[in-house]
């Protein structure tokens, strides 16, 4: 588990497939292998597959916040994206952290939701005030209910942080 964790932390997620594999027979009740096999697959952009290990994962343990965000992502790119706010929602309600925020406003703002997205956006920078991408992303957003003030602000703030 380790080495293929290992190998997805290095850009190597082909390599770290058979050994999330095997860790998968191994512990064939164990949620967190075909999780992080999903993400393995979302990098190699097999969305399917990804789709299918995350819901294995969310059958094993529906409390894994990280499985409802792998999935969402596969549904996103292949371009469900009601079924990727669904389980965006999802990972929010179990996990309010800056990556099921930051995923669900970008889901937001393909749906055009763009005052959902802000809101999201808002909670993201509030966990995390440092991030830059938080913050280019809601000046999109910004923009597009006719805040152009505020995208300003916001572009002028992640320059500053991003070192512009």
């Amino acid at each position: 588990l380790m080495r293929a964790r290992s190998n997805v932390a290095i850009y190597k997620a082909a390599a770290a497939i058979p050994d999330f594999n095997k860790v998968a027979a191994m512990r064939p009740k164990d949620a967190i292998p075909p999780m992080e096999r999903a993400f393995a697959y979302l990098d190699q952009k097999q969305w399917d597959r990804a789709l299918d290990d995350a819901t294995k994962a969310i059958t094993l343990d529906p409390k894994l916040a990280r499985a409802y965000n792998a999935r969402a992502t596969a549904y996103r790119a292949k371009q469900e994206l009601q079924k990727a706010l669904d389980d965006f929602n999802k990972a929010v309600e179990l996990d309010q952290n800056l990556d099921n925020y930051f995923q669900r406003a970008s889901t937001l703002q393909l749906l055009n939701r763009h005052k959902d997205a802000i809101a999201d956006f808002d909670q993201a920078v509030a966990l995390a005030p440092d991030q830059p991408h938080t913050y280019f992303a809601r000046a999109q957003s910004k923009v597009a209910t006719g805040d152009a003030k505020g995208a300003r602000e916001d572009i002028r703030v992640g320059r500053r942080i991003d070192g512009w």
